[in-house]
């Protein structure tokens, strides 16, 4: 049974390097004990770092969302009012699927040639602001025309 010192001396170490040292803890510790020690490897993972996570989730959507307008203004697009929306959802996928990909297509299924054509803003872009004024997902927009009256 392990005391509370060394759980808490555990933690850190995972925290750095959580797959590589859960075999060999789960090995010292059974099942249930392991359970209780992967609580705590989170619950100290997160206490510690939270405010970090935060700010970088920010940065990663601010610096996307600069990414994306310079693409929009490139292309002769705008971004839609649910843009910011849409780099959210695609921030916090980013590290589930190892990439910024297009929200609205399920990249799980795809080979990995195929998953790059996904990465916003993606193959289809000029496409569909053709065909619909739109992209996909609705991040990218046909630019409207200025009325020379106004």
């Amino acid at each position: 049974m392990t005391s509370t010192h060394e759980k808490s001396s555990i933690s850190p170490v995972i925290a750095g390097k959580p797959l590589e040292k859960l075999r060999e803890i789960h090995d010292h510790l059974g099942n249930a004990q392991m359970l209780d020690t992967i609580k705590d490897v989170i619950d100290f993972y997160y206490k510690n770092n939270m405010e970090q996570i935060i700010m970088d989730m920010k940065t990663a959507e601010s610096e996307k969302l600069a990414e994306l307008q310079n693409e929009a203004e490139k292309r002769g697009y705008d971004l839609s009012a649910d843009a910011e929306k849409m780099v959210k959802a695609m921030i916090k996928r980013e590290k589930k699927l190892g990439g910024i990909y297009c929200p609205c297509r399920n990249i799980v299924l795809m080979e990995e040639e195929e998953k790059k054509k996904y990465t916003c803003p993606c193959v289809d872009l000029d496409n569909d602001i053709k065909e619909t004024g739109a992209c996909h997902c609705g991040v990218f927009i046909k630019k409207e025309e200025k009325n020379e009256n106004s």
